[in-house]
Formats: structure tokens, C-alpha cells, sequence
């Protein structure tokens, strides 16, 4: 509801690898802050801080938002690095100029009336094992380190004193996709930054994620405030693979009915609870071929299913370079040539955990290769090899993280990050002959004019978002 009492149900997208870079969305390999290092070993620091900075100045602009809402949507979920804010070696001490981005999209929001839902997407800490919030060593410190604990409330309370009276702001996403064994830390950590939050701001919305990614929410206390909406996160099969839909997938038929079926079985509880849903990230990939008109198919039999439930929803995501966004960047421009080749390779190699490339690439084989060769020396011995669940810290993750934090998975990851060095550093050799003309067309490249939209999403928008 608004301060008038008015319902608001919140349909829109969510502007992903922009304040929080990821490779997939961009096209590099690893991990956001490994790619500003190579660059700035490469460029020198007053280079690399022009080129980043165009290239966030281009990503986002007034006219992105006005597109955004001229397909009737309402919201953008703004996902945030926190070091944008807040230096590793200079904790609880933030950054004015961090905050110049998410000044600016509010501002574009508000001329557009367009709500804004701040998510901090990378924690310091790490809340989970991938690259998504910047980890490049697959721990989750959050959980046990106070100290990453207080920087985080720290931090968000410095944006709530800031946004309190800002009503473009819908809310504040505290932390994206927690993955933990121990849940007892999951409420200590909600409960801390929620006290941190109204400290300074009791009338903005707080969205609390699911444990495992945002998909579990039976371990999570329902805290004692009347402004909280549980996130989910609902990622389908069918939506991940280049297939026809309606198909049969690993046994199973799956239709829009099936997929109903999913959704109402993982939003049991806060639908108990009779809090509202927000279903945080949606959507599908892209593989560039004739099946690509089903992924759009899914998409909009999720948005149907959302709406069926009057819950509220942002698609992830909204630009990247072709593999899952409403609007991708054309192959003929600067940053698209510039890349060619890297994007080549690390798809061959597999370096990136998500989209193309990623089950079938060089890292997938040699982790197969491995683990083979590990059974046949296990077998010599007399052992038989499992496929035993640990985490970095020596721990053995409860069962419903079994898959999670599988050897194979983490053999997988670790040779896959490797692999990302490796080739982000042949990226790099690449920057080392730019000069500022040509990184600033670079950066261009990522303005809304040099992008294509894709054109049977964007109608779906249209559809879904009245």
C-alpha cells in the first residue's frame, strides 16, 4: 500500500550486472572485482576509473527507465556491490560518491513513476558460495565473522538514513540469495539488520530472501514487524535449457500447470504466514536458436501464474550481452567485437557458471576427467568413492545442502574460477593498447541505442504488466 492507502502491485525488471557486475550479463570472465584489477594493473588507475566509470554512466540512463516504463512496468530491483560503498581496508567508513548511481536511477524513477527496490546483491562476508556477490573463494563469512556481520548493518543503515523519506524507494532487499547451513545465524543476521533499519526508518519495506538461494523459507522466523515481504527466487527447469515447452525434462512433463504447481509448493509458508510474495528473480536463458521463442513461452506463463496469486514480481534481468536480458546489446558494437574472442573461449572452456557453456565446457569435462581417475585411486585402496558434501570450512552442510556444496560442484567451481583467471588476464592484454577515445566507445556500447530489444518479451511485458 502507499501512504494513501492505495494497493500497489509491483511488476517490473531487475537491473542486474550493473552496480553488481557478473560475467554472464558483460562478457568477462571471474569475478567483478578480479575484472577491475586486470584492467587497473593493465590501464593504471586513472585510466580504469574512466572507463568503468563511462561504462556505469552508459549501462543506465534516463532513457532506460522511460523504456522501462513504457512497457507498464513499475518497479526496478537495483542490484548493489557493497563495495561501491565501503572499502575492505577502510570498514564502516562509506563512500559519497558510491551513492551517486543509485541517486541518479532514483531520480529517473521518480520522473517515470517507477518504484525502486534497493538489493544489496554482494554482502561483505559473502553470503553465498558464487559469483554473484563477488566471491572468487567460495566461503560464506557472513555466518560466523561478526565483524562482516556489523559492516553489513552498518551499511544499510547508512541507506536507510538516507532514502527514509524517499518514496520512490519501495523498500530495501537486504541480501540476496543467503545459502547457510545454520540457520539459527540466518535469523540473527535478519534480525540485526531489521533492528539497524528501523533505527533510523519505520515506514520503507523490508524483503527478506529465503535461505538456499531464495527458494526456503520453514527455517526463517517471521520477525515482529508489520512492513515485511518474503522474496522468492523461482528459477524452472524449462526455462534453463534449449528445448521445446511444453517438454519432458529429466522424466517429467513440464506445462504451465506444472509449473503452478511448483510455485504454490515453494510459497507455502509465507502464504501461511499471509505476508505478500515478492518474487524477486524470474527468467530465462537465451541460446540463441529457434527455441528460444519457448524460453519467452515460459516467461510468460510464470508472469500469468505471479499475477494469478496477486503476487509481485521483477524479471531478471534487463541488459546484458544476449543470454538472458529484455535488451541486449548488438553484435556490431565496439564492446561485442572487443570481447569476441575471450567470450569464445571462456564458453569453450566453461569459466562462467551460468548460461551457455556452462554444463558442457572444457571444465565440466576435466572435472569428470578427475573424478575418475579419484574412483580408480579411492577403488585401489579399497574406498568407494562418494560424492561427500563439505564446505571450505571444514563442515559437513546439513542434507537439504548436499547438492550444494557437493565435491563435484566445488571441484567444478574451483576449476572453473581458475580458468576464469587464466583467460581474464587475456582480456586484460587486450585493454593494455586502449586508449581514452577507444575505451569510451567502449563503454558506449552499452547505451540503450546500441541495443536490440527483444521484441516478443517486450510485448509480454506489455501484457502482463496492466
Amino acid at each position: 500500500m502507499d501512504r494513501e492507502g492505495k494497493r500497489v502491485h509491483l511488476k517490473g525488471v531487475a537491473l542486474g550486472g550493473w552496480l553488481n557486475m557478473e560475467h554472464f550479463i558483460l562478457g568477462y570472465p571471474g569475478t567483478e572485482t578480479a575484472f577491475r584489477n586486470a584492467v587497473k594493473c593493465v590501464l593504471g588507475e586513472d585510466k580504469a576509473s574512466f572507463f568503468f566509470e563511462r561504462l556505469l554512466e552508459n549501462f543506465i540512463t534516463e532513457d532506460d527507465i522511460e523504456f522501462i516504463a513504457g512497457l507498464g512496468c513499475n518497479v526496478v530491483r537495483v542490484a548493489l556491490n557493497y563495495r561501491l560503498f565501503e572499502d575492505d581496508g577502510n570498514p564502516f567508513f562509506f563512500k559519497e560518491e558510491g551513492f551517486r548511481h543509485l541517486d541518479r536511477v532514483i531520480e529517473y524513477a521518480r520522473r517515470h513513476g517507477v518504484y525502486v527496490i534497493i538489493d544489496l546483491h554482494a554482502v561483505q562476508g559473502w553470503q553465498n558460495p558464487d559469483w554473484h556477490c563477488d566471491n572468487p573463494y567460495q566461503a560464506t563469512l557472513i555466518w560466523s565473522h561478526s565483524q562482516y556481520r556489523e559492516r553489513f548493518y552498518s551499511l544499510w543503515r547508512c541507506i536507510a538514513r538516507r532514502y527514509r523519506d524517499e518514496e520512490t524507494v519501495a523498500g530495501y532487499d537486504v541480501m540476496n540469495e543467503p545459502v547457510t547451513g545454520d540457520p539459527k545465524a540466518l535469523n540473527e543476521v535478519y534480525n540485526g539488520v531489521l533492528k539497524a533499519i528501523r533505527s533510523v526508518d519505520t515506514e520503507h519495506i523490508v524483503f527478506l530472501k529465503g535461505n538456499l538461494w531464495g527458494t526456503s523459507f520453514e527455517e526463517i522466523d517471521h520477525p515482529d514487524d508489520e512492513n515485511i515481504v518474503y522474496s522468492v527466487h523461482h528459477y524452472v527447469l524449462p526455462g534453463l535449457v534449449d528445448a521445446p515447452y511444453p517438454t519432458k525434462l529429466e522424466g517429467k512433463i513440464f506445462d504451465k500447470h506444472v509449473l503452478e504447481e511448483e510455485y504454490v509448493k515453494k510459497t507455502m509458508v509465507p502464504r501461511k504466514r499471509g505476508t505478500p510474495i515478492y518474487v524477486g528473480e524470474f527468467g530465462s536463458i537465451f541460446y540463441g536458436t529457434g527455441n528460444d521463442v519457448y524460453r519467452v513461452a515460459v516467461d510468460e506463463d510464470l508472469m500469468s501464474i505471479f499475477n494469478k496469486y496477486g503476487d509481485h514480481w521483477t524479471r531478471w534481468t534487463y541488459k546484458d550481452i544476449g543470454v538472458m536480458g529484455l535488451v541486449y546489446l548488438s553484435g556490431d558494437t565496439p564492446w561485442m567485437k572487443f570481447t569476441e574472442r575471450v567470450r569464445r573461449i571462456k564458453r569453450i572452456l566453461g569459466t562462467d557458471e551460468w548460461g551457455p557453456g556452462s554444463r558442457e565446457g572444457f571444465s565440466s569435462k576435466l572435472t569428470r576427467s578427475i573424478l575418475e581417475e579419484l574412483k580408480n585411486t579411492l577403488r585401489n585402496e579399497g574406498v568407494e568413492y562418494r560424492d561427500i558434501s563439505i564446505d571450505y570450512e571444514g563442515r559437513r552442510p546439513p542434507e537439504k545442502l548436499k547438492e550444494a556444496y557437493s565435491f563435484s560442484r566445488n571441484l567444478k567451481k574451483a576449476l572453473s574460477n581458475l580458468l576464469a583467471l587464466y583467460t581474464l588476464h587475456l582480456l586484460a592484454e587486450q585493454f593494455s593498447r586502449l586508449d581514452y577515445k577507444e575505451l569510451e566507445k567502449l563503454a558506449e556500447s552499452f547505451h540503450l541505442s546500441n541495443c536490440i530489444v527483444r521484441k516478443k518479451l517486450a510485448e509480454a511485458f506489455k501484457k502482463y504488466c496492466k
